[in-house]
């Protein structure tokens, strides 16, 4: 297997969104078969079924030993703890951090914000505002936006989430799931993401985090494809068929070369 290489001096920035068998875990994966023997591909897994653990073991057994994979406690002070931990054991100039998946990070600092100030998390919170208000779903519904001060909840978010993923020089990959866009959607969000009827699932400016946006669908059986949602500098693709992500967007789309 030929290792690939980045011949630009910026760090990949890769935001993978779609729904369930969609290709996330195999192109993190897909990606570490093509880094250097010396480099470590490190893995924030959130997901209960433990993905990574499978493929290491039967598709990708040739890059097991350049995986870490780190089981990451959704509760937000062990989660943030263990994502600031892992980058700075890394190494920025060969290695790569994924977060697989992100989307329930925006989920868990809203928990953290109410145990903070009410004592209990989110379905807690959801309770008892609907004992409160059981015949009034307008005071329901204002007592449910009142009670969360989003601007601390997005403060709190970006010191521990966005501020350490943006001093990380090395490449990174967060992977999200997907959901249909509905009538609330703001226009900026209806215009990048009308095309497909989907966005990524988590804090509203995660997109921004990664100049490289792709969205991933698996329409039928033996077929994935990719479509891009932003890329810069980058030819586009759109429900294009990707049977080897090194070969099919790396080498082809990104512009990396083989390395010698």
């Amino acid at each position: 297997m030929p290792k690939l290489r980045s011949p630009h001096t910026f760090p990949e920035r890769f935001l993978l969104f779609g729904g369930a068998g969609s290709g996330k875990t195999t192109t993190v994966l897909t990606y570490a078969r093509y880094m250097p023997e010396d480099a470590t591909m490190y893995v924030l897994d959130t997901d209960y079924s433990m993905p990574y653990d499978r493929a290491l073991a039967t598709d990708f057994t040739d890059c097991a030993d350049r995986v870490e994979i780190i089981v990451a406690d959704l509760e937000w002070e062990s989660f943030t703890d263990t994502l600031a931990e892992t980058i700075e054991g890394a190494d920025p100039a060969k290695d790569c951090i994924a977060i697989d998946t992100i989307s329930p990070t925006w989920e868990s600092v809203q928990n953290w914000y109410l145990e903070q100030v009410y004592g209990h998390d989110l379905p807690g919170h959801v309770i008892e505002l609907k004992r409160a208000h059981n015949d009034d779903k307008k005071a329901y519904h204002r007592a449910l936006t009142d009670d969360m001060n989003w601007p601390a909840v997005k403060k709190e978010y970006a010191r521990r989430i966005y501020t350490p993923i943006r001093k990380w020089r090395g490449d990174l990959i967060l992977c999200a799931e997907a959901k249909a866009l509905n009538r609330d959607d703001d226009e900026e969000t209806r215009r990048m993401y009308g095309p497909i009827g989907a966005k990524p699932v988590g804090e509203a400016r995660l997109p921004h985090v990664a100049a490289t946006n792709l969205f991933l669908d698996h329409p039928e059986r033996n077929v994935w494809r990719m479509t891009t949602i932003k890329d810069r500098n980058r030819p586009e693709m759109d429900r294009m068929r990707i049977e080897d992500f090194g070969l099919d967007y790396l080498l082809e789309i990104a512009g990396w070369e083989v390395a010698k």
